[in-house]
């Protein structure tokens, strides 16, 4: 049995400047760690394109996670959540997030229009922000 449980979350999809943060799930005092991500984004991305740039993104960071509540002052329990935080887990919560069934080859933003093509070729790069935290099993 696993010890920790990962919960994914894509919170905002837009203008990074107009990100705020992610407010209330900073309040569980259940979550234990918090891995922060941000990937570009131009609306035609498919499922595998988002859940590979979002493993990248967390393993490009110098320090990804934020350990909070009881794991904020327990190195023991630090050094645990990332040993347990691999790519294939870190995987497996982003495929649950997005849905069952779901294949690498289909669109991760339903409207693919032709409207949010001519939309998005005339923007800069938006970002899809979200976290990943880390709970007890």
């Amino acid at each position: 049995m696993q010890k920790f449980y990962l919960s994914v979350t894509f919170d905002y999809i837009g203008y990074p400047d107009c990100y705020h943060g992610h407010g209330r799930s900073r309040h569980d005092t259940e979550v234990l760690a918090c891995l922060f991500f941000e990937v570009p984004v131009c609306y035609r991305e498919t499922v595998g394109d988002i859940v590979q740039m979002i493993i990248e993104d967390v393993n490009g960071k110098v320090d990804p996670i934020e350990f909070l509540n009881e794991a904020e002052q327990n190195l023991e329990l630090q050094e645990e959540i990332a040993e347990f935080l691999t790519d294939e887990r870190l995987e497996e919560a982003i495929r649950r997030a997005i849905g069952p069934d779901v294949k690498d080859s289909e669109p991760f933003f339903e409207d693919n229009s032709e409207d949010t093509e001519e939309l998005v070729d005339s923007l800069e790069l938006l970002s899809l922000i979200g976290y990943i935290h880390v709970y007890r099993a």
